[in-house]
């Protein structure tokens, strides 16, 4: 199962004040000469997937707010990308035809939004992976890479294939996994010391009520004694 972009709309996201994109089958090129924003287009798509400023030429957020020539930035920018889920690749968390995400922003704020919902960066990830989809992986091969990737050496390659084959994902969940399993063999070792300790604290309070009934018993077999010696002199009298 597969998914492709269908549609991508910007508002008030770097050089865009306001553009939207339509994806047909098959493949799509956009061509222009430089400085007419192709580079940002593609940081568009990083940035709703989830990419950190750092990751898209920008220092912070507000950096990435379009500013006019002249004017002031934006108050806000917002970055809508619509998927193709015909292949029902996401309908373990979305069972709609198409899947829109989008991302808005402001100087100091960051929101998610899937099918309109509020959702967290954790929420967006979750769904991207049903896809194999990796908002810092190489599904978007910027300017450089390439040529990163051929001088690199020949473990960094590898890992490079790993991460686009998707073993690296599926060997990150497997270590996150074996974490998840340490930290719950820790707490069950902690509750069966625990346990351990209730259960002699329960045999001890078990000693401690006998114990508190026989003297109980004991004390009124005296009492009953005492009456009865009283009882009996009282008559000697």
């Amino acid at each position: 199962m597969t998914t492709a972009v269908r549609r991508l709309r910007i508002e008030g996201f770097k050089s865009f004040r306001r553009l939207t994109l339509e994806f047909f089958p098959g493949f799509t090129a956009i061509v222009g000469e430089n400085g007419t924003g192709k580079s940002n287009l593609l940081e568009a798509i990083m940035f709703v997937l989830g990419r950190r400023s750092r990751g898209l030429r920008a220092e912070r957020l507000e950096h990435l707010l379009h500013t006019p020539p002249g004017g002031e930035p934006v108050p806000e920018a917002e970055v809508t990308l619509v998927l193709d889920n015909r292949s029902g690749v996401f309908a373990e968390l979305c069972p709609d035809p198409e899947v829109v995400l989008s991302r808005r922003i402001s100087k100091n704020a960051s929101v998610y939004r899937i099918q309109g919902r509020l959702a967290s960066a954790r929420e967006v990830e979750a769904l991207l992976s049903l896809a194999n989809i990796d908002p810092n992986g190489y599904h978007i091969v910027e300017q450089g890479t390439v040529t990163d990737v051929l001088e690199g050496s020949a473990r960094r390659r590898r890992e490079i294939l790993e991460e686009v084959a998707g073993i690296a994902a599926y060997e990150e969940r497997k270590a996150k996994a074996v974490e998840e399993l340490a930290q719950v063999k820790e707490r069950l070792n902690a509750g069966r010391i625990l346990l351990a300790e209730r259960r002699a604290r329960v045999a001890e309070l078990f000693r401690q009520r006998e114990a508190a009934l026989t003297f109980r018993s004991l004390s009124e077999e005296r009492e009953r004694i005492q009456a009865t010696l009283a009882f009996r002199r009282y008559l000697a009298k």
